[in-house]
């Protein structure tokens, strides 16, 4: 299991990188609205990228381990707070 440190870390990681395609899609759609071809297909290969990131970030072997440490800190927060 993860430090808690680590889990916080792993999930902000997960989080920055949804951000950084949903900005890129964005990106596509401004670049398909200008019209501008070149601006289009650099857009599409950010976000091709930005994609792979987010698949690498969420793969089951590396999201599990965050998603474990996140629920067991909680679960230990819950407890003493009762």
């Amino acid at each position: 299991m993860l430090s808690t440190d680590r889990a916080v870390s792993g999930a902000q990681h997960i989080l920055t990188a949804g951000q950084r395609l949903d900005a890129a899609v964005e990106q596509v759609s401004r670049a398909r609205d200008d019209g501008d071809p070149t601006a289009l297909r650099a857009a599409e290969i950010l976000k091709e990228q930005r994609l792979l990131d987010y698949r690498l970030a969420t793969l089951p072997e590396r999201l599990a381990p965050v998603l474990e440490s996140l629920i067991v800190a909680s679960t230990a927060v819950s407890q003493r707070a009762r």
